[in-house]
């Protein structure tokens, strides 16, 4: 199943099993716990004065955290977005 994950300026597709779409939204949701979380060091963060500031992310840092954090094996992949992309995502996730 394709999901839209829609950054306003740029959006990116991923392919996951239903399971996976069907529960995108609570795990959108834990992942911007994570990525937000300053206890946690992942490559995402932005540094000011040497102090974890703010994160930078695309579709790829969900990918990680997905694939790699929450389920431990590859359950979503980045795919290519042809012209019709949006019209064949069954969801659409913002960040």
């Amino acid at each position: 199943m394709m999901i839209k994950v829609d950054f306003s300026l740029f959006q990116q597709y991923i392919s996951c099993s239903s399971e996976i779409s069907g529960q995108i939204e609570q795990l959108q949701h834990d992942f911007l716990e994570w990525i937000y979380n300053k206890q946690i060091d992942h490559p995402y963060w932005v540094y000011k004065d040497g102090s974890k500031f703010g994160v930078n992310y695309r579709a790829d840092a969900f990918l990680y955290w997905l694939n790699r954090i929450r389920f431990n094996h590859t359950v979503a992949e980045l795919v290519e977005a042809g012209p019709d992309a949006s019209d064949q995502a069954a969801k659409t996730i913002w960040f």
